[in-house]
């Protein structure tokens, strides 16, 4: 109703097919094996079932285009644990060609987009992180100037210092990272602190680092004792973890 009277009020005319039960049924239907797919992908996910995640979003993609827009109907966390599957899997050419799809035209208000950028920055071409980091840039000044904040928001500032440490720009980094620290959400919270302590490390702070490496690892424990069983519905953000602990941990034993 509300879409019939907005075209009506653009183009003079509704231009859209109508949406009535027939529509919805037909739409369902064409939708549904693509859906299936989605949710098997998504409970190997919160197994650790990595191949097989692997497989059922690679089905996934072939049955039907999928609505990645973050501001559309489609759940913002789908490319992010599709992204993470890929990298975790050595799927980096397709890992690639997603970061290429989704960045090809976004802009400030979708950081969520530069964000499966930074999951696995060493894969992709450095003009590519390139362009996550201006768009995560630009939305942190929008941050800046509005003065307000919400949870969410603890993201862009978290992926900020990431795509500016990939970039070798250190004491920017370390500055967003530091907004990430504080962050509720534990996932967020405990990427800053490893990605803080892996920068300190290369800095030669080793005490800090340590430090920082620390409470990434008891954010990380908190965590897995919330679900022993089985990672949470945002099992992507716990995985996201684990990756900057292992690559922490290893920068430190060279």
């Amino acid at each position: 109703m509300l879409r019939e009277e907005a075209e009506i009020a653009i183009h003079g005319r509704v231009h859209s097919d109508r949406v009535d039960a027939a529509w919805l049924a037909a739409a369902r239907q064409f939708w549904a094996p693509t859906g299936d797919l989605l949710n098997e992908a998504e409970n190997h996910g919160r197994h650790r079932n990595w191949t097989e995640a692997r497989t059922a979003y690679l089905q996934a993609m072939d049955t039907g285009p999928i609505n990645w827009d973050p501001h559309g109907t489609f759940i913002t966390e789908v490319p992010l644990k599709v992204a993470t599957t890929f990298a975790l899997t050595g799927e980096h050419d397709r890992y690639r060609a997603l970061c290429q799809e989704l960045l090809q035209h976004a802009d400030e208000t979708q950081a969520e987009y530069a964000s499966v950028a930074l999951i696995l920055p060493e894969a992709l071409s450095p003009a590519l992180v390139e362009k996550a980091r201006r768009i995560l840039r630009r939305a942190a000044a929008r941050l800046n100037d509005s003065g307000t904040s919400r949870p969410q928001d603890d993201w862009i500032w978290l992926d900020l210092g990431i795509a500016e440490a990939h970039s070798g720009n250190t004491q920017e980094a370390l500055s967003a990272l530091a907004k990430a620290r504080t962050a509720f959400n534990l996932n967020c919270a405990g990427v800053a602190f490893a990605s803080s302590a892996a920068l300190l490390v290369r800095r030669g702070d080793a005490a800090d680092a340590q430090q920082y490496l620390a409470k990434a690892g008891e954010l990380h424990q908190r965590i897995l004792a919330e679900h022993p069983n089985s990672l949470s519905q945002h099992w992507h953000e716990t995985v996201r973890l684990e990756l900057a602990l292992t690559r922490t941990h290893e920068l430190r034993s060279r």
